[in-house]
């Protein structure tokens, strides 16, 4: 399967950030928290650090408590990648179904799971 970026989640960030104000706030925010971060605990710049460093201040974000900034920006862009990558065309063949599931559901719920597509 394609990942993420080669199906142009990050153009989707782009996009929804320079056309909604308040997206684009709450980026810049997050942007400047990666910053602090890294300058608190690296002393340099978060697109300066290996990924692994990056991992390391990304999963601070995804542990922060809830409604904190941190928090609120990892769950923000979290939310609109998997969004954008789960209800992709290119992804959707591999679920072998012919519609999403909602908002009708599985019409054989019921009924044992099959073995075989």
């Amino acid at each position: 399967m394609p990942g993420a970026l080669k199906l142009g989640a990050d153009k989707l960030i782009i996009n929804k950030y320079e056309n909604d104000p308040t997206y684009a706030r709450a980026i810049r925010l997050g942007i400047a928290w990666l910053n602090y971060m890294s300058q608190k605990l690296n002393k340099t710049a978060f697109s300066e650090l290996s990924l692994d460093l990056q991992l390391n201040i990304i999963a601070l974000s995804e542990r922060s408590d809830i409604a904190t900034l941190p928090n609120l920006f990892y769950l923000t862009v979290r939310q609109d990648v998997f969004q954008y990558y789960y209800g992709h065309p290119e992804i959707l063949k591999y679920f072998h179904y012919a519609r999403p599931p909602q908002p009708l559901g599985f019409m054989d719920f019921t009924e044992p799971p099959q073995t075989s597509l």
